[in-house]
């Protein structure tokens, strides 16, 4: 049986991406910081290891995934998280024989720059929203300009998800200003290596995210949904998504600003349909595994199992297809959803809806009847808080 190891254990796509893989008929070892893990919890790996944080300790998560490879006798390593392939790309050599099927380090960092994406699509005529470019945190001159550019508020996204050195790194987040006053406390809030910053006009509509895999300059496989539900409700990660019919010009988009940066792999390029004038745009491109990645699977476009396959040479059928209207729902992200519009005055229609969620013909993304654990250790951790305030 050829072995693959999944990182990120604790990351939904990991566990999407374990089940995948193991009904494919791969071995599947999981690494993660804790134990157990969503992914490792699962009954269909066949184990799970300990390794370091990516993030904080990079060479020891590395060394740890490293002898993962040899005592396993790993093909292929999956990694799920940007903090992990920031973490492996470079070391290609520590993890031989074990392949990682993305590109380069160098490609990834570029593609994965949301200031240089965005100026990409824009040299492609690919819609994006008004921008500014905040240098850095004395650029009193972009932030000055941006409330009366661009409005309020604006959205302040770091340049890179993960920056830092190869000895530590950190995440950065994305962050919205109602005011300049506000902005300028972002701006003072952020570290050195988010920036330069990108300033944008806050776009209302739903997201629309475009999924491909490419090799060669070719795409394999195209998928596309749209987001119903997002935690928070004001926009953010999709808790409740349906599979769409790829729109043939966004797809186009997608693989000319691909190619413009000359990636191939995965990429989900998203979109948000602007309620104000019907036009969808560039919101930003995730060159990995996504969260909802379990929407696709349950569609019909198995992702991981491609990967893996042409990564071992054994290449990919010519045609991948896929069913509209397929629902997959993240339940205890749809009851935080519930939750929140419960505390700001939502009503009974808010519960319906969750409770529809419960219907036939829906996927729940981490309950499963056949593999019930990882979803029983998710709604330990969700309960956690709550079982802290009880005397």
């Amino acid at each position: 049986m050829t072995r693959v190891l999944v990182t990120d254990g604790d990351e939904r796509a990991g566990l999407a991406t374990t089940r995948a893989l193991a009904r494919n008929g791969y071995d599947v070892i999981v690494c993660a910081s804790r134990r157990p893990s969503l992914a490792g919890s699962s009954s269909e790996c066949i184990g799970e290891v300990p390794v370091g944080d990516p993030l904080t300790t990079p060479d020891a998560y590395v060394a740890s995934v490293a002898r993962a490879v040899r005592q396993f006798g790993i093909r292929v390593i999956m990694p799920i998280t940007e903090a992990s392939l920031v973490a492996l790309l470079p070391h290609r050599d520590r993890l031989s024989p074990a392949v990682v099927p993305w590109p380069a380090l160098e490609r990834f960092e570029a593609i994965s720059d949301k200031v240089k994406v965005t100026a990409a699509a824009q040299d492609l005529g690919v819609p994006v929203p008004e921008s500014l470019n905040l240098a850095g945190p004395d650029d009193r001159s972009a932030i000055d300009r941006a409330g009366r550019d661009l409005g309020w508020p604006v959205i302040a996204k770091p340049h890179r998800s993960v920056v830092g050195q190869p000895d530590a790194r950190w995440k950065t987040r994305i962050a919205l200003a109602a005011s300049g006053q506000e902005l300028r406390d972002v701006v003072s809030s952020m570290p050195a290596g988010a920036f330069p910053l990108l300033l944008q006009r806050r776009v209302e509509g739903p997201g629309i995210g475009v999924f491909l895999f490419r090799s060669r300059g070719r795409t394999l496989a195209t998928f596309a949904h749209r987001r119903i539900r997002e935690k928070p409700p004001s926009g953010g990660v999709s808790v409740l998504r349906e599979s769409i019919q790829p729109n043939p010009d966004l797809v186009k988009d997608s693989e000319r600003l691909l190619d413009a940066f000359d990636w191939d792999g995965v990429a989900m390029v998203e979109y948000k349909l602007n309620t104000a004038t019907g036009t969808p745009v560039l919101m930003e491109v995730n060159a990995r595994l996504w969260g909802s990645l379990q929407l696709a699977i349950d569609a019909g476009i198995d992702f991981p199992t491609l990967m893996v396959r042409l990564a071992l040479g054994l290449g990919c059928p010519s045609r991948q297809s896929y069913k509209v209207g397929v629902r997959t729902r993240w339940m205890l992200g749809d009851l935080d959803h519930l939750l929140i519009q419960i505390r700001s005055g939502g009503g009974w229609t808010h519960v319906r809806r969750f409770l529809e969620g419960f219907g036939p013909g829906i996927h729940q993304e981490v309950f499963a009847w056949r593999d019930p654990v990882p979803w029983l250790l998710e709604v330990g951790d969700w309960l956690r808080p709550f079982l802290r305030i009880i005397p």
